[in-house]
């Protein structure tokens, strides 16, 4: 099996987690953002 291939076994469980703490991450920058456009603009 190769280096890739283990690698992937091995995070293949916590995938789905690390999507989610991603999307997660990306809806706060998101909001932070938006928040810190509105104040701007306040």
């Amino acid at each position: 099996m190769s280096c890739v291939e283990y690698f992937l076994a091995m995070t293949a469980p916590h995938a789905t987690v690390v999507r989610r703490e991603q999307m997660r991450v990306q809806t706060e920058n998101r909001f932070a953002v938006g928040t810190a456009g509105c104040q701007r603009h306040m």
